[in-house]
């Protein structure tokens, strides 16, 4: 099992912003593996900046709403050879056991 490891998210206002805005913080634990926990915190360090703000500052950089789904083919009519006879497997079989039978296969 990862360290546990508890965000506080906060966003202050921008130096030259046009409108203050409003300071809020939410509380997140997250579990990560002990390899990660020490990539942020050595990322942090030569920021000199907290966990927190590289994982907001990772997180802002995520798309905003979430991506479509790509649609996944459909199965029906994947081999469809555009026949449009009705299939009869049991015909269809001694029609092929015949034909190769006559075939001499």
């Amino acid at each position: 099992m990862g360290h546990r490891h508890r965000v506080a998210s906060s966003r202050l206002p921008q130096a030259g912003a046009s409108k203050p805005r409003t300071l809020v913080l939410v509380a997140v634990t997250v579990d990560l593996p002990p390899e990660v926990l020490r990539r942020l915190q050595a990322e942090a360090d030569r920021r000199g900046v907290t966990i927190d703000e590289v994982i907001a500052e990772l997180a802002a950089g995520l798309p905003t709403e979430p991506s479509p789904r790509p649609k996944r083919p459909s199965f029906v009519g994947v081999g469809a050879s555009g026949d449009t006879r009705p299939f009869d497997i049991h015909r269809e079989r001694e029609e092929l056991v015949a034909r190769k039978l006559t075939e001499g296969a």
